[in-house]
Parts: C-alpha cells; structure tokens; sequence
C-alpha cells in the first residue's frame, strides 16, 4: 500500500492497478516545483507522468454521466 492516507479505493487485475483517491500529489512521488520546472521547459504531460512514474501506462477513463 502507498504511504498515504488521500486513496479512497484501489483494485487490481492481472494486468494493472487502479487507484483513486484525492490531493495534490503529496506522498505519492511527483515533485510539483520540479514537475513545473519540466513543463515550463517544453516537456508534455505525458513526458512528465512518465518521467515521475515509470513503467506506467496513462489512459483515459471514461466515467458514465449521472443525472439527478
């Protein structure tokens, strides 16, 4: 488990962990001075996730829409 107390929920398959939760970024391992030091360099996001997290595959999830 991550060392910290903003993951809500996460599951895990075969193939890949999922983990959510809330916050910033703060005890998960991405430095955000140095994460905004890359960006303003000319690096994308992509670039950058993979640079703090790596062997990591980024994807989108698509989330069904709730009505009231």
């Amino acid at each position: 488990m991550f060392p910290s107390t903003l993951i809500t929920n996460m599951t895990q398959t075969s193939s890949a962990y999922t983990i959510s939760g809330s916050g910033k970024g703060h005890g998960v391992g991405m430095i955000q001075e140095g994460a905004n030091n890359r960006a303003n360099a000319g690096f994308k996001y992509n670039s950058i996730l993979s640079f703090y997290y790596p062997h990591t595959v980024i994807s989108k999830v698509y989330l069904p829409k709730v009505s009231y």
